[in-house]
């Protein structure tokens, strides 16, 4: 999605992106701006971020604010 927008952001409009991927606009707002975010950290740090907070947080379940059934 951010690709897409990112090569051709006047075809690919947030509007476009969230019909042909079915999602709200909202979403499509937030995925692209986070995206954004994520690519420029990586700028910063001149590295691409990693997982390893996830992995963390799997590690210990026991700080998970949500519990998922």
């Amino acid at each position: 999605m951010r690709w897409l927008h990112k090569e051709d952001p006047e075809t690919y409009t947030v509007e476009r992106l969230a019909k042909d991927f079915r999602v709200m606009r909202q979403r499509v707002h937030a995925i692209l701006w986070l995206k954004e975010l994520e690519e420029e950290e990586e700028r910063k740090w001149c590295k691409p971020l990693d997982d390893s907070v996830e992995i963390l947080l799997d590690s210990y379940p026991e700080y998970r604010v949500f519990q998922f059934p």
